[in-house]
């Protein structure tokens, strides 16, 4: 990146962008790698008489493809209200997110300041599922360290309303 008339202080940037971060946390970035991070990609920077600046254009490309990031969110949870699921990780507003496996879907929803909580869901009747765990599946991060986030002990996932059944594991 060349010091043209299309580049604008970081800060200038930072403050279009409005990703939420200090500009010290963009500044601390460009002095680590030269990049900062905006709209889902890395933005060069380049330092010009002991000032941090930024392309315009780049930051105004950053700004659409988080506008277009946040309208995808928008759609999706519309989506999920209606019943339609996608497959992978989704996001949702709020910083709920699901993850369909097999006839349900995890819906997971953020708690302040502790774990966020998770809920098994039926997908053809939307109802709360039942699981079914066995201990003795434990994996060895579990038994010996901590948690692997992965609930290694869940075999299977039932849904009462609908008798819908999902083996993860055998038991």
């Amino acid at each position: 990146m060349d010091a043209g008339p299309d580049l604008i202080p970081l800060a200038e940037g930072v403050a279009t962008f409005g990703g939420g971060n200090a500009y010290s946390w963009y500044r601390s970035q460009a002095h680590r790698g030269g990049t900062v991070s905006m709209g889902g990609q890395r933005v060069p920077v380049v330092k010009v008489s002991s000032r941090w600046m930024i392309s315009k254009a780049e930051v105004a490309q950053a700004v659409e493809a988080e506008r277009r990031a946040r309208s995808e969110i928008v759609q999706w949870t519309a989506d999920y209200a209606a019943g339609v699921l996608r497959e992978g990780l989704v996001q949702l507003t709020g910083g709920r997110s699901y993850t369909v496996r097999g006839r349900f879907h995890l819906l997971t929803v953020p708690q302040p300041m502790a774990p966020a909580d998770s809920w098994w869901i039926c997908n053809s009747c939307r109802q709360p599922a039942t699981t079914r765990h066995d201990p003795d599946r434990e994996c060895h991060r579990c038994r010996d360290w901590s948690p692997c986030a992965d609930d290694c002990t869940l075999v299977s996932v039932s849904c009462p309303s609908c008798r819908t059944s999902l083996t993860l594991r055998s038991a």
